[in-house]
């Protein structure tokens, strides 16, 4: 097979609005702020921007996001770089066939035989998803957030395919509409790929659901990259440092006080105990502290980012072990970086050594 030309990078951002089409069959831009706050109102709606009707803010109305991507051009498939997070270095990972199922050989006395031979079956032969940069990214603080995965070490892996216009399936599917996520290479026949809007990550963005077989070469980070962080603002500096002295005199304040676990702490309280009160005036000072401090680094360093992908990311930062703010704004610092410095990552992903699949 032929090696791929270099892949075309489409422009990263992640301070992107929303398009979405109104029961009339017209598109509206609505603005990120707007769509988040009406996104979390049961029945919110934004108004067409062409006939004023209502359109309701659910998955199924979002539209894709930029009606020139030339993921839209089958033509232009190939041409096009894509990206994955996983948990796996070597995504896509050898032996995982066999791996899937190892891991679900404990639900095979909850079902008849025939039916664990098929979700088996299904499992093993998931057709591979790739999708713009923003999506990847977005992705993984989706399954450090919602899975078993904020111990994980995440890989950022740039993918080229080879795909004819005629492997790929002439419609583009919407993933709240028709079957996109779970497809299986089964699914695809009699193509190679499928196009779908991705609803869940970087929603109106395009995806792929393919075959591995057309995967052309992959190339790998690990996340976070050790070399780019975002550079630290002088005030939040600061404000960590007076935040840990406020916490070390909490702390040592609070080491002198009783310790009771909680439903003992809450009843003590209740009866109006004056050390379980202190303790627990402490513990709010200790929360509102960290509280404010995150909304802080929020504001300085992603401030002018679609509020959505900004709640999900500070989401799936976890403070550390140590307990100390100056310990989460490195950590911060770092984790941010592929928001606020994608075109750095991706210069330096373009840059590592390419790979084919077994």
């Amino acid at each position: 097979m032929p090696a791929a030309p270099t892949p075309i990078e489409r422009s990263v951002s992640f301070e992107y609005d929303y398009r979405m089409r109104c029961p009339n069959g017209h598109f509206s831009q609505v603005p990120s702020d707007l769509f988040r706050s009406q996104w979390i109102i049961a029945g919110g709606t934004v108004p067409c921007e062409v006939c004023g009707e209502s359109i309701a803010v659910l998955n199924e109305n979002i539209a894709v996001r930029d009606p020139d991507d030339l993921a839209l051009d089958r033509e232009r498939i190939s041409d096009l770089a894509w990206y994955h997070t996983s948990t796996h270095a070597d995504w896509p990972p050898p032996g995982y066939a066999a791996t899937m199922a190892e891991e679900l050989q404990w639900s095979r006395q909850t079902m008849p035989e025939h039916v664990f031979a098929e979700m088996i079956h299904r499992e093993q032969t998931k057709a591979l998803h790739l999708g713009t940069y923003e999506s990847a990214i977005e992705n993984m603080h989706r399954r450090i957030r919602n899975q078993a995965d904020r111990a994980s070490q995440f890989y950022l892996h740039r993918v080229s395919v080879h795909l004819a216009a005629d492997d790929i399936d002439p419609e583009v599917r919407h993933e709240s509409h028709e079957e996109a996520s779970q497809l299986t290479l089964d699914d695809l026949a009699p193509f190679q790929a499928v196009r779908y809007i991705n609803i869940e990550e970087s929603p109106g963005s395009i995806s792929l659901a393919i075959k591995p077989a057309t995967i052309a070469t992959i190339q790998t980070l690990p996340l976070p990259w050790t070399s780019l962080s975002v550079p630290p603002a002088a005030h939040i500096v600061e404000a960590a440092a007076l935040l840990d002295a406020e916490f070390e005199e909490i702390n040592a304040q609070l080491r002198g006080l009783p310790s009771h676990d909680f439903v003992t702490a809450v009843k003590l309280r209740r009866q109006g105990d004056a050390d379980a009160l202190r303790s627990a005036e402490l513990e709010r000072r200790q929360r509102k502290g960290r509280e404010k401090f995150e909304e802080q680094m929020d504001a300085t360093y992603l401030g002018s980012m679609n509020p959505v992908v900004r709640e999900h990311f500070t989401a799936a930062v976890d403070w550390p072990a140590d307990g100390r703010a100056e310990s989460l704004h490195r950590t911060f610092c770092a984790q941010a970086a592929p928001l606020t410095h994608g075109v750095d990552l991706i210069a330096e992903l373009a840059r590592q050594p390419p790979r084919t699949t077994p």
